[in-house]
């Protein structure tokens, strides 16, 4: 509820699976995030996919997955779904501060 509160008609749960699309802050760039929930969830972390949508390069995909699986892995135990929706955010928006670099 809340990740359809914050992302609207960009998130979507179904059953155990959450995809939630998300936008940079100048919409140059977007991504969709992809967590299908275990039933051990969330004493395990979730199957995550991360799948660009618009304006990311594939190394950028690679770094933002494995910086995800790794915050998830250290959130075990707690529900983690909104926290990976903003945490890929964050990772999305600073893009477009590499760049400018």
């Amino acid at each position: 509820e809340t990740l359809r509160a914050i992302y609207g008609e960009g998130a979507r749960v179904e059953g155990r699976e959450v995809r939630v699309v998300l936008s940079s802050e100048e919409e140059e760039r977007a991504v969709e995030l992809s967590l299908e929930l275990g039933p051990a969830y969330p004493d395990t972390a979730p199957a995550l996919d991360l799948t660009g949508r618009k304006g990311v390069k594939n190394e950028q995909l690679l770094r933002m997955r494995a910086a995800l699986r790794e915050e998830a892995l250290q959130l075990q135990g707690a529900p983690m779904a909104f926290q990976l929706a903003d945490s890929a955010k964050q990772l999305l928006d600073s893009l477009g501060e590499e760049k400018q670099e």
